[in-house]
Protein backbone atom coordinates (compact mmCIF):
# COMPACT_ATOMS: atom_id res chain seq x y z
CA UNK A 1 0.00 0.00 0.00
CA UNK A 2 2.14 2.96 -1.53
CA UNK A 3 1.26 5.92 1.50
CA UNK A 4 3.37 7.70 3.83
CA UNK A 5 4.82 5.99 7.19
CA UNK A 6 3.23 8.32 9.26
CA UNK A 7 0.19 7.57 8.01
CA UNK A 8 0.05 4.34 7.91
CA UNK A 9 0.93 4.73 11.64
CA UNK A 10 -2.01 6.61 12.56
CA UNK A 11 -4.56 3.76 10.74
CA UNK A 12 -3.17 1.32 12.93
CA UNK A 13 -3.50 3.37 15.58
CA UNK A 14 -7.24 4.63 15.14
CA UNK A 15 -7.27 0.62 14.38
CA UNK A 16 -6.23 -0.55 17.62
CA UNK A 17 -9.08 1.62 18.95
CA UNK A 18 -11.85 -0.11 17.23
CA UNK A 19 -12.51 3.33 15.13
CA UNK A 20 -12.86 1.27 11.81
CA UNK A 21 -14.44 4.47 10.17
CA UNK A 22 -12.48 6.80 10.86
CA UNK A 23 -9.58 4.71 9.37
CA UNK A 24 -11.56 4.69 6.23
CA UNK A 25 -11.88 8.35 5.96
CA UNK A 26 -7.84 8.72 6.67
CA UNK A 27 -7.18 6.20 3.46
CA UNK A 28 -9.41 7.49 1.45
CA UNK A 29 -8.47 10.73 1.59
CA UNK A 30 -4.52 9.45 0.89
CA UNK A 31 -5.71 7.86 -2.27
CA UNK A 32 -6.06 4.48 -1.56
CA UNK A 33 -8.00 2.17 -2.88
CA UNK A 34 -11.02 0.57 -1.68
CA UNK A 35 -9.50 -3.23 -2.15
CA UNK A 36 -6.44 -1.96 -0.28
CA UNK A 37 -7.94 -0.68 2.61
CA UNK A 38 -10.46 -3.67 2.60
CA UNK A 39 -6.68 -5.87 2.82
CA UNK A 40 -5.36 -3.77 5.23
CA UNK A 41 -8.34 -3.73 7.98
CA UNK A 42 -8.60 -7.49 7.11
CA UNK A 43 -4.52 -8.29 7.52
CA UNK A 44 -3.62 -5.41 10.30
CA UNK A 45 -3.81 -7.14 13.39
CA UNK A 46 -6.28 -5.44 16.55
CA UNK A 47 -6.90 -6.21 19.73
CA UNK A 48 -10.15 -7.59 20.45
CA UNK A 49 -12.82 -6.05 22.82
CA UNK A 50 -13.71 -7.56 25.73
CA UNK A 51 -17.25 -9.35 25.45
CA UNK A 52 -19.30 -8.79 28.50
CA UNK A 53 -20.49 -12.17 29.92
CA UNK A 54 -23.40 -14.31 29.05
CA UNK A 55 -26.64 -12.85 30.48
CA UNK A 56 -29.37 -14.67 28.99
CA UNK A 57 -29.99 -17.50 31.37
CA UNK A 58 -29.83 -15.28 34.18
CA UNK A 59 -31.93 -12.66 32.87
CA UNK A 60 -34.61 -15.37 32.31
CA UNK A 61 -34.79 -17.09 35.47
CA UNK A 62 -35.00 -13.99 37.64
CA UNK A 63 -37.63 -12.04 35.15
CA UNK A 64 -40.09 -15.85 35.18
CA UNK A 65 -39.72 -16.45 38.18
CA UNK A 66 -41.47 -13.12 38.63
CA UNK A 67 -44.07 -13.80 36.19
CA UNK A 68 -42.96 -12.50 32.83
CA UNK A 69 -43.24 -13.56 29.75
CA UNK A 70 -39.86 -13.19 28.26
CA UNK A 71 -38.86 -13.18 24.40
CA UNK A 72 -34.54 -13.45 23.05
CA UNK A 73 -32.85 -11.73 20.24
CA UNK A 74 -29.10 -10.80 19.90
CA UNK A 75 -27.18 -8.68 21.44
CA UNK A 76 -26.64 -5.47 20.97
CA UNK A 77 -30.03 -4.98 19.33
CA UNK A 78 -33.55 -3.59 20.93
CA UNK A 79 -35.71 -5.03 18.23
CA UNK A 80 -36.85 -8.91 17.90
CA UNK A 81 -37.23 -9.83 14.65
CA UNK A 82 -38.02 -13.07 15.28
CA UNK A 83 -41.18 -13.98 13.09
CA UNK A 84 -44.35 -14.88 15.70
CA UNK A 85 -42.58 -13.70 18.37
CA UNK A 86 -45.69 -12.29 20.15
CA UNK A 87 -47.25 -16.49 20.31
CA UNK A 88 -43.19 -17.33 21.38
CA UNK A 89 -43.15 -15.76 24.38
CA UNK A 90 -43.33 -17.76 27.05
CA UNK A 91 -43.59 -17.77 31.05
CA UNK A 92 -42.29 -21.65 31.40
CA UNK A 93 -38.84 -21.40 32.54
CA UNK A 94 -37.76 -24.94 30.80
CA UNK A 95 -39.06 -23.44 27.63
CA UNK A 96 -37.70 -19.94 28.31
CA UNK A 97 -34.23 -21.68 29.18
CA UNK A 98 -34.00 -23.80 26.15
CA UNK A 99 -34.57 -20.81 24.31
CA UNK A 100 -31.43 -18.69 26.09
CA UNK A 101 -29.12 -21.62 25.44
CA UNK A 102 -29.41 -21.38 21.95
CA UNK A 103 -27.78 -17.78 22.46
CA UNK A 104 -26.36 -17.45 25.52
CA UNK A 105 -25.52 -13.97 24.93
CA UNK A 106 -28.72 -12.53 24.01
CA UNK A 107 -30.89 -9.94 25.02
CA UNK A 108 -34.57 -10.55 26.88
CA UNK A 109 -37.50 -8.87 26.27
CA UNK A 110 -40.23 -8.74 29.14
CA UNK A 111 -43.93 -9.13 26.82
CA UNK A 112 -47.11 -7.59 27.94
CA UNK A 113 -49.79 -10.53 28.28
CA UNK A 114 -52.73 -10.72 30.16
CA UNK A 115 -51.67 -13.55 32.58
CA UNK A 116 -48.30 -11.82 33.17
CA UNK A 117 -46.38 -8.75 33.32
CA UNK A 118 -46.11 -4.76 31.27
CA UNK A 119 -43.88 -2.51 30.95
CA UNK A 120 -44.05 1.46 30.97
CA UNK A 121 -41.26 2.93 28.91
CA UNK A 122 -40.83 6.55 29.82
CA UNK A 123 -37.80 7.88 27.31
CA UNK A 124 -39.12 11.90 27.41
CA UNK A 125 -39.25 12.17 31.54
CA UNK A 126 -42.88 12.75 31.45
CA UNK A 127 -43.61 10.44 34.57
CA UNK A 128 -41.52 12.99 36.36
CA UNK A 129 -44.60 15.62 37.10
CA UNK A 130 -46.43 11.77 38.06
CA UNK A 131 -43.46 10.56 40.41
CA UNK A 132 -43.13 13.91 42.44
CA UNK A 133 -46.66 14.00 43.64
CA UNK A 134 -47.29 10.16 44.13
CA UNK A 135 -44.14 8.49 43.57
CA UNK A 136 -43.33 4.88 42.58
CA UNK A 137 -42.50 1.90 43.96
CA UNK A 138 -42.33 -1.43 41.60
CA UNK A 139 -39.19 -3.07 40.03
CA UNK A 140 -37.33 -0.23 37.29
CA UNK A 141 -34.76 0.21 34.90
CA UNK A 142 -32.38 2.68 33.21
CA UNK A 143 -32.48 2.28 29.52
CA UNK A 144 -29.10 2.66 27.97
CA UNK A 145 -30.27 5.95 26.03
CA UNK A 146 -31.05 7.85 29.03
CA UNK A 147 -34.88 6.46 29.95
CA UNK A 148 -36.76 4.55 32.62
CA UNK A 149 -38.71 1.50 32.14
CA UNK A 150 -41.18 0.53 35.24
CA UNK A 151 -42.08 -2.97 35.23
CA UNK A 152 -45.94 -3.57 36.85
CA UNK A 153 -48.28 -6.58 36.98
CA UNK A 154 -50.87 -6.82 35.11
CA UNK A 155 -54.71 -6.47 36.70
CA UNK A 156 -57.91 -6.48 34.97
CA UNK A 157 -57.76 -2.11 35.21
CA UNK A 158 -54.72 -1.46 33.10
CA UNK A 159 -55.74 -4.80 30.51
CA UNK A 160 -58.75 -2.75 29.62
CA UNK A 161 -56.31 0.68 29.52
CA UNK A 162 -54.70 -1.47 26.62
CA UNK A 163 -51.46 -0.16 24.69
CA UNK A 164 -50.84 3.76 24.83
CA UNK A 165 -47.88 5.45 22.53
CA UNK A 166 -47.64 9.25 23.28
CA UNK A 167 -45.11 11.19 20.69
CA UNK A 168 -44.09 14.33 20.06
CA UNK A 169 -44.63 16.44 17.01
CA UNK A 170 -41.59 15.13 15.28
CA UNK A 171 -43.02 11.30 16.14
CA UNK A 172 -40.55 10.40 18.57
CA UNK A 173 -41.83 8.91 21.64
CA UNK A 174 -42.66 9.95 24.84
CA UNK A 175 -44.12 7.59 26.99
CA UNK A 176 -45.26 4.32 26.20
CA UNK A 177 -47.70 1.38 28.08
CA UNK A 178 -46.80 -1.67 26.64
CA UNK A 179 -49.50 -4.01 27.95
CA UNK A 180 -50.77 -6.10 25.07
CA UNK A 181 -47.83 -8.20 22.53
CA UNK A 182 -45.09 -4.90 23.08
CA UNK A 183 -42.74 -5.39 25.40
CA UNK A 184 -39.22 -3.77 26.57
CA UNK A 185 -35.84 -4.33 26.92
CA UNK A 186 -34.83 -6.28 30.62
CA UNK A 187 -32.26 -5.11 33.01
CA UNK A 188 -29.38 -6.99 32.26
CA UNK A 189 -29.28 -6.84 28.76
CA UNK A 190 -26.54 -5.16 26.38
CA UNK A 191 -27.62 -2.36 23.40
CA UNK A 192 -25.92 0.90 21.86
CA UNK A 193 -27.47 3.75 22.79
CA UNK A 194 -29.92 5.47 20.52
CA UNK A 195 -29.31 2.59 18.18
CA UNK A 196 -25.27 3.72 17.75
CA UNK A 197 -22.99 1.16 17.31
CA UNK A 198 -20.28 4.13 17.01
CA UNK A 199 -21.13 4.57 20.85
CA UNK A 200 -19.70 1.65 24.02
CA UNK A 201 -21.99 -1.23 24.08
CA UNK A 202 -24.11 -0.45 27.39
CA UNK A 203 -26.19 -2.32 29.74
CA UNK A 204 -29.73 -1.96 31.23
CA UNK A 205 -29.10 -2.18 34.77
CA UNK A 206 -31.85 -2.20 37.81
CA UNK A 207 -32.70 1.72 39.49
CA UNK A 208 -33.00 -0.51 42.40
CA UNK A 209 -32.48 -4.69 41.98
CA UNK A 210 -34.44 -5.37 45.27
CA UNK A 211 -38.05 -3.71 44.36
CA UNK A 212 -41.01 -5.76 43.91
CA UNK A 213 -42.85 -5.78 41.37
CA UNK A 214 -46.67 -4.47 41.70
CA UNK A 215 -50.12 -3.78 39.81
CA UNK A 216 -50.41 -0.21 38.87
CA UNK A 217 -52.18 2.55 41.06
CA UNK A 218 -55.00 3.90 38.95
CA UNK A 219 -53.97 7.40 39.68
CA UNK A 220 -51.18 5.93 37.23
CA UNK A 221 -53.29 4.82 34.71
CA UNK A 222 -55.14 8.20 35.23
CA UNK A 223 -52.15 9.95 34.08
CA UNK A 224 -50.84 8.02 31.51
CA UNK A 225 -54.36 8.49 29.48
CA UNK A 226 -54.35 11.84 30.55
CA UNK A 227 -50.94 12.67 28.71
CA UNK A 228 -52.43 11.02 26.06
CA UNK A 229 -54.98 13.05 25.12
CA UNK A 230 -53.11 16.17 26.25
CA UNK A 231 -50.54 15.28 23.84
CA UNK A 232 -52.95 14.62 20.91
CA UNK A 233 -54.65 17.92 21.31
CA UNK A 234 -50.94 19.93 21.57
CA UNK A 235 -50.28 18.13 18.68
CA UNK A 236 -53.26 18.78 16.58
CA UNK A 237 -52.94 22.45 17.50
CA UNK A 238 -49.34 22.95 16.34
CA UNK A 239 -50.30 21.20 12.94
CA UNK A 240 -52.92 24.18 13.05
CA UNK A 241 -50.81 26.58 14.11
CA UNK A 242 -48.26 25.95 10.96
CA UNK A 243 -50.77 25.60 9.03
CA UNK A 244 -52.13 28.50 9.39
CA UNK A 245 -49.10 30.58 9.91
CA UNK A 246 -46.53 29.70 7.15
CA UNK A 247 -43.86 32.66 7.17
CA UNK A 248 -41.48 32.88 4.55
CA UNK A 249 -38.36 34.45 5.79
CA UNK A 250 -36.00 36.30 3.49
CA UNK A 251 -34.20 34.20 1.25
CA UNK A 252 -37.06 31.84 0.04
CA UNK A 253 -39.39 34.51 -0.70
CA UNK A 254 -38.89 34.97 -4.59
CA UNK A 255 -38.58 31.08 -4.69
CA UNK A 256 -41.70 30.48 -2.95
CA UNK A 257 -43.98 33.26 -5.15
CA UNK A 258 -42.73 31.61 -8.25
CA UNK A 259 -43.48 28.38 -7.25
CA UNK A 260 -46.96 29.44 -5.92
CA UNK A 261 -47.56 31.28 -9.20
CA UNK A 262 -46.01 28.48 -11.43
CA UNK A 263 -49.18 26.16 -10.11
CA UNK A 264 -51.49 29.01 -10.38
CA UNK A 265 -50.74 29.15 -14.25
CA UNK A 266 -50.61 25.49 -14.90
CA UNK A 267 -53.69 25.70 -13.68
CA UNK A 268 -55.13 27.88 -16.29
CA UNK A 269 -55.01 31.53 -14.21
CA UNK A 270 -54.26 34.82 -16.17
CA UNK A 271 -51.67 37.11 -15.80
CA UNK A 272 -54.16 39.31 -13.48
CA UNK A 273 -55.16 36.66 -11.95
CA UNK A 274 -51.87 35.67 -11.05
CA UNK A 275 -50.94 38.72 -10.34
CA UNK A 276 -53.51 39.27 -7.64
CA UNK A 277 -53.56 36.79 -5.51
CA UNK A 278 -49.40 36.26 -5.51
CA UNK A 279 -50.03 40.00 -3.77
CA UNK A 280 -52.10 38.30 -1.01
CA UNK A 281 -50.00 35.73 -0.61
CA UNK A 282 -46.93 37.79 0.20
CA UNK A 283 -48.88 40.06 2.57
CA UNK A 284 -49.98 37.21 4.76
CA UNK A 285 -47.17 34.59 4.28
CA UNK A 286 -43.67 36.70 3.30
CA UNK A 287 -41.90 38.61 6.15
CA UNK A 288 -41.45 40.95 5.66
CA UNK A 289 -43.02 41.16 2.07
CA UNK A 290 -41.39 41.80 -1.07
CA UNK A 291 -41.87 45.28 -2.57
CA UNK A 292 -45.06 44.97 -5.16
CA UNK A 293 -42.14 46.07 -8.06
CA UNK A 294 -40.69 42.49 -6.96
CA UNK A 295 -44.14 40.82 -7.07
CA UNK A 296 -45.15 42.06 -10.11
CA UNK A 297 -41.57 41.29 -11.89
CA UNK A 298 -42.22 37.15 -10.33
CA UNK A 299 -46.01 37.79 -11.64
CA UNK A 300 -44.89 38.97 -15.30
CA UNK A 301 -42.26 36.02 -15.46
CA UNK A 302 -44.75 33.29 -14.52
CA UNK A 303 -47.25 34.41 -16.85
CA UNK A 304 -44.35 34.11 -20.08
CA UNK A 305 -45.11 30.09 -19.58
CA UNK A 306 -48.06 28.39 -21.78
CA UNK A 307 -51.40 28.97 -19.69
CA UNK A 308 -52.11 25.55 -18.43
CA UNK A 309 -55.80 23.73 -18.97
CA UNK A 310 -57.57 24.47 -16.17
CA UNK A 311 -58.99 21.26 -14.54
CA UNK A 312 -61.83 19.55 -15.11
CA UNK A 313 -64.83 18.58 -13.13
CA UNK A 314 -65.36 15.03 -12.71
CA UNK A 315 -68.21 14.43 -15.06
CA UNK A 316 -66.61 16.83 -17.67
CA UNK A 317 -65.04 15.78 -20.67
CA UNK A 318 -62.89 18.49 -22.35
CA UNK A 319 -63.62 19.45 -25.59
CA UNK A 320 -60.53 18.93 -27.04
CA UNK A 321 -59.29 15.69 -25.64
CA UNK A 322 -57.49 13.50 -28.32
CA UNK A 323 -58.78 11.14 -30.02
CA UNK A 324 -57.45 7.75 -30.38
CA UNK A 325 -54.76 6.99 -32.82
CA UNK A 326 -55.13 4.32 -35.36
CA UNK A 327 -52.53 3.35 -37.61
CA UNK A 328 -53.92 2.61 -41.28
CA UNK A 329 -53.10 -1.35 -42.26
CA UNK A 330 -50.23 -1.57 -44.44
CA UNK A 331 -48.41 2.00 -43.54
CA UNK A 332 -45.05 2.15 -44.03
CA UNK A 333 -42.94 2.47 -40.04
CA UNK A 334 -41.76 5.34 -39.08
CA UNK A 335 -38.06 5.43 -39.15
CA UNK A 336 -36.20 6.67 -36.08
CA UNK A 337 -34.32 10.13 -35.80
CA UNK A 338 -30.50 9.93 -35.62
CA UNK A 339 -29.50 11.10 -32.37
CA UNK A 340 -26.78 14.24 -32.20
CA UNK A 341 -24.01 12.26 -29.80
CA UNK A 342 -23.25 13.80 -26.37
CA UNK A 343 -20.07 15.80 -26.53
CA UNK A 344 -17.61 16.13 -24.32
CA UNK A 345 -17.09 17.00 -21.04
CA UNK A 346 -15.42 20.29 -20.78
CA UNK A 347 -13.28 19.68 -17.94
CA UNK A 348 -12.35 23.88 -17.54
CA UNK A 349 -15.74 24.33 -16.25
CA UNK A 350 -13.74 22.40 -12.94
CA UNK A 351 -11.96 25.13 -11.43
CA UNK A 352 -10.91 26.42 -8.03
CA UNK A 353 -12.18 24.96 -4.94
CA UNK A 354 -14.41 22.27 -6.90
CA UNK A 355 -11.30 21.38 -8.74
CA UNK A 356 -9.03 20.01 -5.59
CA UNK A 357 -12.58 18.08 -4.75
CA UNK A 358 -12.45 16.17 -8.23
CA UNK A 359 -8.62 15.78 -7.39
CA UNK A 360 -8.54 14.62 -4.41
CA UNK A 361 -12.44 11.82 -4.87
CA UNK A 362 -11.34 10.75 -7.99
CA UNK A 363 -7.30 9.99 -7.12
CA UNK A 364 -6.54 6.34 -7.85
CA UNK A 365 -9.96 6.11 -9.54
CA UNK A 366 -11.36 5.65 -13.20
CA UNK A 367 -14.36 8.33 -12.37
CA UNK A 368 -15.67 10.02 -14.15
CA UNK A 369 -14.62 14.07 -13.08
CA UNK A 370 -17.93 15.59 -14.29
CA UNK A 371 -19.62 13.49 -11.32
CA UNK A 372 -17.69 13.98 -8.43
CA UNK A 373 -17.96 17.84 -9.57
CA UNK A 374 -21.66 18.35 -9.76
CA UNK A 375 -21.97 16.62 -6.65
CA UNK A 376 -19.18 18.93 -4.48
CA UNK A 377 -21.33 21.69 -6.40
CA UNK A 378 -24.57 20.66 -4.87
CA UNK A 379 -23.43 20.03 -1.42
CA UNK A 380 -21.78 23.43 -1.45
CA UNK A 381 -24.85 25.20 -1.88
CA UNK A 382 -26.55 23.77 -0.14
CA UNK A 383 -24.02 24.46 3.15
CA UNK A 384 -24.05 28.15 1.46
CA UNK A 385 -28.05 28.38 1.66
CA UNK A 386 -29.19 30.59 4.42
CA UNK A 387 -25.71 31.86 5.24
CA UNK A 388 -24.33 33.38 1.88
CA UNK A 389 -26.42 36.01 -0.36
CA UNK A 390 -26.25 37.95 -3.64
CA UNK A 391 -26.25 41.44 -3.57
CA UNK A 392 -29.47 42.33 -5.30
CA UNK A 393 -31.14 39.25 -5.56
CA UNK A 394 -33.68 37.48 -3.17
CA UNK A 395 -32.45 34.07 -3.83
CA UNK A 396 -30.32 31.42 -2.29
CA UNK A 397 -27.20 30.09 -3.39
CA UNK A 398 -28.57 26.61 -4.53
CA UNK A 399 -27.48 24.46 -7.33
CA UNK A 400 -29.83 21.04 -8.44
CA UNK A 401 -28.26 18.32 -10.08
CA UNK A 402 -29.20 14.91 -11.58
CA UNK A 403 -26.78 12.40 -13.01
CA UNK A 404 -27.10 10.74 -16.57
CA UNK A 405 -25.38 7.96 -16.87
CA UNK A 406 -24.86 3.79 -17.53
CA UNK A 407 -25.11 1.17 -14.63
CA UNK A 408 -21.69 0.85 -13.61
CA UNK A 409 -20.27 4.45 -14.70
CA UNK A 410 -19.50 5.60 -11.30
CA UNK A 411 -22.51 7.81 -10.31
CA UNK A 412 -23.78 6.17 -7.13
CA UNK A 413 -19.45 5.54 -6.38
CA UNK A 414 -19.14 9.85 -6.79
CA UNK A 415 -21.44 10.08 -4.19
CA UNK A 416 -20.16 8.02 -1.35
CA UNK A 417 -17.02 9.45 -1.91
CA UNK A 418 -18.05 13.54 -2.00
CA UNK A 419 -20.58 12.53 1.12
CA UNK A 420 -17.45 11.01 3.16
CA UNK A 421 -15.29 13.45 2.74
CA UNK A 422 -17.24 16.82 3.29
CA UNK A 423 -19.61 14.97 6.12
CA UNK A 424 -17.62 13.68 8.52
CA UNK A 425 -19.19 14.46 11.49
CA UNK A 426 -16.20 16.24 12.67
CA UNK A 427 -16.11 18.62 9.50
CA UNK A 428 -18.43 21.28 7.97
CA UNK A 429 -21.73 19.86 9.43
CA UNK A 430 -24.48 17.32 8.17
CA UNK A 431 -26.49 18.95 5.21
CA UNK A 432 -28.85 16.15 4.98
CA UNK A 433 -29.31 15.95 8.85
CA UNK A 434 -29.23 12.03 8.94
CA UNK A 435 -27.18 10.27 11.71
CA UNK A 436 -23.60 9.78 10.79
CA UNK A 437 -21.44 7.33 12.72
CA UNK A 438 -18.31 9.51 14.67
CA UNK A 439 -15.30 9.95 12.93
CA UNK A 440 -11.66 11.58 14.10
CA UNK A 441 -10.15 14.19 14.30
CA UNK A 442 -7.38 12.24 11.88
CA UNK A 443 -9.09 13.72 9.16
CA UNK A 444 -8.49 16.89 9.88
CA UNK A 445 -5.11 17.02 8.81
CA UNK A 446 -5.41 15.88 5.08
CA UNK A 447 -8.22 18.55 4.96
CA UNK A 448 -6.35 21.38 5.79
CA UNK A 449 -4.12 20.80 3.13
CA UNK A 450 -5.70 19.39 0.38
CA UNK A 451 -9.26 21.57 0.44
CA UNK A 452 -7.89 24.25 2.93
CA UNK A 453 -10.22 26.96 0.54
CA UNK A 454 -13.23 25.66 1.73
CA UNK A 455 -13.14 27.55 4.63
CA UNK A 456 -13.38 30.74 2.54
CA UNK A 457 -16.99 29.45 1.85
CA UNK A 458 -18.62 27.83 5.25
CA UNK A 459 -16.40 30.45 7.43
CA UNK A 460 -16.63 27.52 9.43
CA UNK A 461 -13.80 25.72 12.43
CA UNK A 462 -12.09 23.16 11.31
CA UNK A 463 -10.80 22.33 15.12
CA UNK A 464 -13.10 19.33 16.39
Amino acid sequence: MNVASQTLQEAKNLLAAGDINSVKCLLYGAGVSPLDVKKFLEETPQDAEQEPPPMAEAIARKFVSLGANVIFFPRGTKACKTSGWEEMATNNLEAALRWAKQDPYANVGIVGKEDGLWGLDDDGGLLDEYIQKHGLNTYGTNTVSGGKHYIFRQDAASWAMGNISIKDEQNRELLSARIDNRYVVAAGSWAYPHNDESLPLTQYTAINPAASIVEAPQSLLDFIQAKATEWKAKKTKTATDASASLQVMEGGRNNYLTSRGGKLRDAGASHESILLELTRINESDCVPPLPSAEVESVARSVAKYKEGTPPLALNQKSANAPQPLTVPEGAASITEEATDPIPPFDASVVNGIYKRFVEVATRGTTMAPQFVYAIAKTFVGARMAGKVKFENLDVEPRFYTALIGETGSGKGEAWRRVFQILNCEAQIGNVSRQKMRRCSCTLTRWSRSEIKPLRLVTQQSWTC
